[in-house]
């Protein structure tokens, strides 16, 4: 699974799909996120998906961003996200 994956690669950030199509990206960010090894790895979440009582920052994610997004945007986000978890 992602997790296993995340551990073999040890990525310096993820971005994660809210909905995908086999799983839930709120659940799989809570889990990274309590993983003793992988959760200080910044998670950028997205989605298209709206509604009201789905509190993104509920997940842990590091920051969320709604589709369609800017690409610029989403680049400065990894760019800071990267920098700000660099030892």
């Amino acid at each position: 699974g992602l997790i296993e994956l995340a551990e073999n690669l040890a990525p310096q950030l993820i971005l994660l799909d809210y909905m995908l199509a086999d799983d839930n990206g709120g659940d799989i960010c809570r889990s990274l996120k309590q993983h003793s090894s992988l959760g200080n790895i910044p998670v950028i979440m997205f989605s298209a998906y709206t509604n009201p009582q789905v509190k993104f920052e509920d997940f842990g994610c590091d920051c969320f961003i709604s589709k369609p997004f800017d690409i610029n945007e989403l680049i400065s986000l990894v760019h800071k996200h990267i920098a700000s978890h660099i030892p």
